[in-house]
């Protein structure tokens, strides 16, 4: 991993250091990192306060965009922050993220989610944009929900990972038969909208929900909209959820030459897939566990798909082997939008290590190119974040044969770390203001950094991985 600090500066006002978990995700020109709680054995984020921690990222390049929040799981949560500094250790890089907002459940707009964009010399900041949000709730019996409702917008600009939806702009008693409720969701801007994905977690007992569409309306009056008239409904592992299409690009903004491609690859009837799964090259990596997983198209989502029996190994999802698998599915669930992997956590070694997954849809001459998941994570009750699922979602740029992972960086009992000493640190704060110079100079914390996933928060839709710890 690419080794970086992260200076985190709480406010100076009144109640604004909180006692809840803190998260932050970067988004760069070459990928996202995975989730990152900033926590250490101090007292963390009080007022005033500059809290360093030491982390190691995968290559994102050069960082757009910040996302931090926290899980309000505190008596004392709201939380105010002034700024966040990223510096890369390798290249000398620095970027900082100005907040000076609330995340707070009481306070400002009672937001706890925040995007800001990367300020660096030489580069113009992106702009942060105001999403309208409509939900419409089918008008027919029953059609509405008591659930905690969630949605993610995406975009060829990343995506606003996940953010519920709490605050309805028209009506206290939100999501019921017939009502469009409104909400507004801030976000750097995500440019091209592509998709929505809207569920909710399935809680009280009138969680079962219609929705008739969704309306997303940006600051020029641009406006999407994406057609659902599903039912989502608490009965299965993959019912809650759902990832909608703009109506704009089903109806015109593909050429004719793209829909011409997607039409010849639909398939009619039962279609089949191969998936090659990639177990990860470090020590007790293989499992002995029941894996299943779940393809989540443009066309539909497929059953649960039971990893049952490899074409190329006999003893399956061992450390360092790629298992291929070809299964079947009742429909073509069309161009894949994201992956969700488990285990049943049976066996002696079920702990799991996965590097990647790669599928292909079988054709009638040979296969489609494979549309990579990245993983690079532990599927664990006692390693990594502790969940034994997880939510992939393709990575456009990569092609088969990822690096493989470094086992180093992903040992649980990897020895503590150290931040770099003066020349490194001093490469970053040599044009910050003298307070604040004296400030990182003389802060002596340094943190234990958790890698979760967002599938353990399950707010927010990404990738989980495995746990780093630095002590100072």
């Amino acid at each position: 991993g690419v080794p970086w600090a992260v200076w985190v500066w709480t406010s100076n006002i009144r109640e604004a250091g909180t006692d809840a978990g803190v998260f932050i995700q970067l988004y760069g020109e070459k990928g996202t990192s995975r989730i990152l709680e900033l926590d250490n054995a101090a007292d963390n984020f009080e007022r005033g306060e500059l809290d360093k921690f030491q982390i190691k990222l995968e290559d994102i390049g050069r960082p757009y965009k910040l996302r931090v929040w926290h899980n309000n799981s505190n008596a004392f949560s709201g939380w105010h922050l002034d700024k966040i500094r990223a510096g890369n250790l390798s290249t000398g890089e620095k970027f900082t993220f100005r907040c000076a907002q609330w995340l707070s459940r009481t306070d400002g707009d009672r937001e706890i989610v925040r995007e800001v964009p990367a300020i660096q010399p030489g580069s113009q900041p992106l702009p942060v944009l105001e999403y309208s949000v409509a939900v419409h709730t089918a008008d027919c019996r029953a059609a509405g929900t008591d659930a905690n409702v969630y949605i993610c917008l995406v975009g060829s600009r990343g995506d606003t990972g996940r953010r519920d939806l709490l605050f309805s702009a028209e009506h206290r008693n939100k999501f019921e038969r017939g009502q469009v409720d409104s909400f507004k969701v801030l976000a750097v801007s995500l440019g091209q909208l592509k998709s929505v994905v809207i569920g909710h977690d399935g809680s009280k007992l009138g969680s079962d929900w219609k929705v008739e569409k969704v309306v997303v309306s940006l600051p020029d009056g641009t406006t999407f909209i994406f057609p659902c008239d599903k039912w989502l409904k608490k009965s299965g592992s993959s019912d809650c959820e759902v990832v909608l299409l703009p109506q704009e690009d089903v109806i015109s903004a593909e050429s004719n030459s793209q829909q011409t491609a997607k039409s010849s690859r639909k398939t009619e009837g039962p279609c089949k897939y191969q998936i090659s799964v990639f177990t990860g090259d470090v020590r007790g990596a293989g499992t002995d566990a029941n894996v299943s997983m779940t393809l989540y198209g443009t066309l539909g989502t497929s059953q649960e798909l039971r990893l049952k029996e490899s074409q190329t190994h006999k003893n399956k999802f061992e450390r360092g082997q790629v298992d291929i698998f070809l299964l079947e599915c009742p429909s073509d669930v069309g161009d894949l939008l994201k992956i969700r992997l488990w285990h049943d956590n049976a066996g002696l070694g079920s702990d799991w290590h996965v590097e990647h997954v790669e599928v292909s849809q079988c054709l009638s001459v040979g296969f489609s190119p494979a549309v990579v998941f990245p993983c690079n994570q532990w599927l664990a009750k006692n390693k990594g974040d502790g969940l034994l699922s997880v939510d992939l979602l393709p990575d456009d740029e990569a092609t088969p044969g990822l690096e493989p992972t470094n086992e180093k960086a992903l040992n649980e009992n990897h020895p503590e770390g150290t931040l770099e000493e003066e020349d490194e640190e001093d490469s970053f704060e040599e044009e910050e203001e003298e307070e604040e110079e004296e400030e990182v100079r003389s802060c002596t914390r340094r943190g234990n950094l958790r890698f979760l996933s967002s599938a353990q928060i399950r707010p927010f839709l990404e990738p989980r991985c495995s746990m780093w710890s630095i002590s100072g």
